[in-house]
């Protein structure tokens, strides 16, 4: 992706996510963690009402539903019926459109405003204040976003000056290039990073196994967007020296959730309504969440279809609404490229797909992919042919077939992306 349009965007995330809103919202959220829980839970009551009424009385989704507790939605209803869950029109100045990744297999579309857009970022740094982490303070992204092309000269990362953030490519991390990464992390002197696990891991097997102490001490090492074992964050927190957490939201922005020292995760609170419905595996509970901030496009028990191993109700460190120990349902697998480089997270491709319920990606061998689509699905296979070279930064040959079914975890969570050799 084009450097300067990322520069000119962290211009727009700080007037649009990080203004008054934002500010206003951020000292409301860690306000709220000084509170009795009672108090807090109390708050959530109200902001909970206040969602269902706007919703209520001004979608025509909601309209019809004398009883919205006992109503379901998920991503199906949201993509074939989006229109219905509006409460502005699409073209309204104040609205945005922004896509999910898909971990489904498929793309969607949610539309918010900035109150929501701000409020999600507010959240982001209410976590981080449970590691002493402060607004502003400099922090590094690991993301999905291609930054410079492959070659001797990439650049694989830039600064976004305006939100004091880094943001780095992980389709460049190879082991020539890891000292780069860690020269970056020295130079700037970051307080916080955050990343999807299987862009930190590599980087933290390479400190381990090269025995090297980094010359910086960073606050905390957050991970999100994919799963992340218990050994695997051992390992973050043995080569970066500091407290490792977790983070889980969606782009619809329905609830999040945070890990604690304890390693137990928590309900954060601040974004929605969370439920959970028990699945059929002992233990193992669907998370489902009414949010409370998109007065655009509110979304009401709805089904995220990731699944977490609800074990815990209270935890040692204190702090509320303890929900268990492990987020599943998030389990992308990597591709591999010609040169030997792991390439994961490609959930985002599968916003080519236009039609169909889910969809998954097969590596049969270097260089060989299949799509698989089910009977009503289908794609724009020239242009996921290209994106998929583009990150691989290679030729690739590309078959789409139509199934019947997909290959699933035991949970029956669909993996995006499988590689069979």
């Amino acid at each position: 992706m084009n450097r300067l349009v990322l520069q000119l965007g962290g211009y727009w995330l700080a007037f649009t996510r990080h203004g008054k809103i934002f500010h206003k919202q951020l000292e409301q959220f860690l306000e709220l963690n000084t509170l009795k829980v009672s108090d807090f839970q109390a708050w959530r009551s109200q902001q909970y009402e206040k969602i269902v009424h706007h919703a209520t009385t001004r979608t025509h989704f909601y309209k019809l539903i004398r009883n919205p507790e006992l109503l379901a939605t998920n991503k199906a209803d949201v993509r074939s019926k989006y229109e219905l869950f509006l409460t502005r029109h699409r073209l309204d100045p104040r609205v945005r459109a922004i896509s999910t990744s898909g971990t489904t297999g498929v793309g969607l579309r949610i539309f918010t405003d900035n109150f929501h857009m701000s409020s999600v970022a507010a959240s982001w740094w209410a976590f981080r204040a449970n590691f002493n982490v402060e607004f502003g303070e400099k922090g590094i992204v690991f993301g999905g976003r291609k930054i410079s092309s492959h070659g001797k000269h990439a650049i694989p990362w830039v600064f976004l000056k305006p939100i004091n953030q880094i943001l780095a490519s992980t389709y460049h991390i190879t082991d020539n290039n890891i000292p780069h990464y860690l020269n970056i992390l020295e130079k700037e002197k970051v307080v916080w990073i955050h990343g999807y696990p299987s862009a930190l891991i590599p980087i933290a097997r390479y400190i381990i196994d090269h025995n090297i102490d980094i010359q910086v001490r960073p606050k905390l090492v957050s991970t999100g967007s994919e799963t992340i074992s218990r050994e695997s964050r051992a390992l973050l927190s043995s080569a970066f020296k500091c407290q490792v957490s977790e983070y889980y939201g969606q782009v619809e922005g329905v609830c999040s959730i945070w890990r604690c020292n304890y390693g137990t995760l928590h309900d954060q609170g601040i974004l929605g309504e969370l439920t959970l419905r028990h699945a059929e595996d002992k233990g193992v509970s669907e998370i489902i969440g009414s949010g409370y901030w998109n007065y655009t496009m509110p979304l009401l028990r709805y089904h995220t279809g990731d699944l977490l191993l609800s074990t815990k109700s209270t935890c040692k460190c204190g702090r509320p609404f303890a929900l268990g120990s492990e987020i599943e349902g998030r389990i992308d697998d990597y591709v591999l490229s010609s040169d030997g480089r792991k390439v994961g997270r490609l959930a985002r491709l599968f916003t080519n797909v236009i039609e169909g319920d889910e969809a998954q990606l097969i590596q049969i061998s270097l260089g060989k992919f299949k799509l698989l689509l089910p009977p009503n699905g289908s794609a724009d296979k020239r242009k996921f042919k290209s994106n998929l070279e583009s990150l691989l930064g290679e030729k690739i040959t590309l078959e789409i077939e139509i199934v019947e079914q997909f290959k699933r975890t035991r949970s029956g969570k669909l993996k995006t992306v499988i590689r069979s050799f």
